[in-house]
């Protein structure tokens, strides 16, 4: 083949001849009934706007949203208020029984975060 832009090409005789690259004829226009060509643009909004839409429209996450859990460390029950529709109202979850479970649950959990440190700090490579 030849390397020069021209269009012809070399012959295994040696003879050069010229490429037909034939004729192409684009039809005027694609006329299909069904396909319509007309895109809608979406508006362009944050992120934040669209998922707050988004979850403002489930019912669920409107009665999470009124939830409220109020305690302290000094009292060992709580206090949820909630809401879902026109009703109100609040309930009371109690640990005070639990109170000695919890304390020694919360005094295995340190020891043991202890340990783990000592061996994360000395296992070495």
């Amino acid at each position: 083949m030849n390397n020069s832009s021209s269009s012809t090409i070399q012959n295994p005789d040696g003879s050069t001849s010229e490429i037909d690259f034939g004729t192409f004829n684009p039809p005027a226009s694609l006329s299909i009934p069904e396909f319509d060509t007309s895109l809608d643009i979406p508006q362009k909004k944050s992120l934040t706007d669209l998922v707050n839409t988004s979850f403002s429209s489930i019912p669920a996450l409107n009665i999470l949203k009124s939830l409220k859990i109020e305690g302290n460390s000094s009292v060992c029950s709580v206090n949820i208020p909630f809401s879902l529709g026109g009703f109100s109202g609040s309930g009371d979850i109690d640990f005070c029984q639990f109170n000695d479970v919890f304390n020694i649950l919360g005094s295995f959990i340190l020891a043991f975060a202890h340990l783990f440190a000592v061996y994360i700090v000395f296992k070495g490579d």
